[in-house]
């Protein structure tokens, strides 16, 4: 299948999910079809579709990048974009739109075929099994080292300061405001009974 035509693939799917109020499948597949419209050579259509997705979905994943192109310097983006092209190259998303157009009401009219749930065959690749499942839950992310941890490479000096240190401070502070808090709980509660 060409780039061209994996484009228009994925931009119906996502059309058929949006009217079937599958919100995160449409989003999957507005990512597909702006990904594989740059890959065909068509930034204005993958921008296109970037921001058709930013409209419907404002906190994507695409949203802190001025581009689609610019988005891919992101390795996060990049795995996303992978992960996404694993679950559905380019001939299943084909055979999932013909599966959906069967089982539409406008598509089996047409056809003249009675609506019925997919069959396993329609989506099975050609391994004769059908497709893993898209998870609920999407993966973990790879655990990156954070820019906040100490890094090994300037250890600490452990020499004890010289200069006096007031670690008393804070206790002494919270032994006073607990003490006035008990002298006030003792004068509402206790001093009606002597007046």
């Amino acid at each position: 299948m060409s780039k061209s035509n994996a484009t228009a693939t994925y931009e119906q799917l996502a059309d058929m999910y949006e009217r079937r109020g599958e919100a995160r499948q449409r989003d999957l597949f507005l990512a597909l079809s702006a990904d594989a419209a740059l890959q065909a050579g068509r930034p204005d259509q993958a921008e296109r579709n970037r921001q058709r997705l930013l409209q419907v979905s404002p906190y994507h994943l695409l949203r802190p990048y001025p581009t689609f192109a610019d988005s891919l310097q992101s390795p996060d983006v990049v795995d996303y974009l992978t992960d996404l092209r694993n679950q559905f190259p380019p001939d299943r998303a084909a055979q999932l739109l013909d599966g959906l157009k069967a089982n539409t009401p406008a598509g089996a009219a047409a056809a003249g075929v009675p609506l019925t749930p997919l069959p396993a065959e329609t989506l099975a690749g050609s391994s004769g099994r059908p497709p893993a499942a898209v998870p609920m839950n999407p993966p973990r992310r790879r655990v990156a080292a954070s820019p906040y941890e100490e890094r090994s490479a300037a250890p600490r000096s452990s020499a004890v300061s010289e200069g006096p240190t007031l670690t008393w401070a804070p206790e002494l502070l919270f032994l006073i405001v607990l003490l006035l808090g008990l002298c006030w709980a003792a004068y509402v509660f206790v001093g009606p009974f002597f007046i």
